[in-house]
């Protein structure tokens, strides 16, 4: 959302906020997804074989 823009900071700072605000929910077995989610949001973090 940012991409290094100070044009784009208010729409990142927002993005975050709600992220947080999901994470929170989450966290507590609280949220349900509703709405639409941003690209971001429906990419998978997963890495098959990843080892620390």
């Amino acid at each position: 959302a940012w991409l290094g823009k100070n044009e784009n900071k208010k729409a990142a700072q927002e993005a975050f906020r709600k992220r947080a605000q999901i994470n929170s929910l989450a966290c507590r077995g609280q949220y349900v997804q509703s709405g639409k989610n941003d690209a971001a949001a429906t990419q998978s973090l997963f890495t098959a074989s990843y080892t620390y």
